[in-house]
C-alpha cells in the first residue's frame, strides 16, 4: 500500500490552491498597482512566504494569462454580453480570467477544479455572493468548451 501518493495529491492540491493565490495577487498587483510581471513579482514575493511549487504554478499562470489575455477578455466578454464587463468587481474579473487561462491553456487542470478553486477564492477575497456569480461565468465558458470536460 502506498500511503504517499495521497499525501502528494494533497501537496499537489494545496500548491495548486496557494498558487493559484499567487497568480491572483501578481495579477492584482498589476492591474490595480499598474506594474508590470517583474515589479509585481518582486511585490507579492516580498510580501509573504510563498513555497516554491506555489509560486512556479501561480507564475506560470500568470504568464499563461498574460500570454493570452486578448482572447480571454473575449471569451469573458461573450459569456456576459449582457452584463459591461468594466462593471465587474476586480477581483471578480481576475478570478474568472485565471480560471479561464487554466480551462484553455493549462489541460492537465480539470475544469470542474479550475471552477471550484475559482469560487473558493472568490469568498475568501470577494464577497459570498462572488462565488456565485464567479460560478455561473466560468461554468457558461465550460459549457461552451465542451471539449473541456
Amino acid at each position: 500500500m502506498n500511503l504517499s501518493s495521497g499525501t502528494n495529491k494533497r501537496n499537489n492540491a494545496l500548491s495548486g490552491r496557494k498558487g493559484r493565490e499567487f497568480a491572483l495577487q501578481l495579477a492584482y498587483s498589476m492591474e490595480v498597482g499598474r506594474q508590470g510581471l517583474p515589479e509585481s513579482l518582486k511585490g507579492v514575493t516580498d510580501s509573504q512566504v510563498w513555497s516554491e511549487e506555489a509560486r512556479l504554478y501561480g507564475l506560470t499562470l500568470a504568464e499563461k494569462y498574460l500570454e493570452n489575455q486578448e482572447s480571454i477578455e473575449s471569451e469573458i466578454k461573450s459569456a456576459v454580453s449582457h452584463w459591461d464587463v468594466d462593471r465587474i468587481a476586480v477581483v471578480d474579473r481576475l478570478l474568472i480570467s485565471l480560471a479561464t487561462t487554466e480551462m484553455l491553456y493549462m489541460a492537465d487542470v480539470p475544469v470542474k477544479v479550475c471552477i471550484s478553486e475559482a469560487i473558493n477564492l472568490a469568498k475568501k477575497y470577494s464577497t459570498e455572493q462572488s462565488g456565485r456569480f464567479v460560478n455561473g461565468i466560468l461554468d457558461a465558458l465550460a459549457k461552451r468548451h465542451s471539449n473541456l470536460q
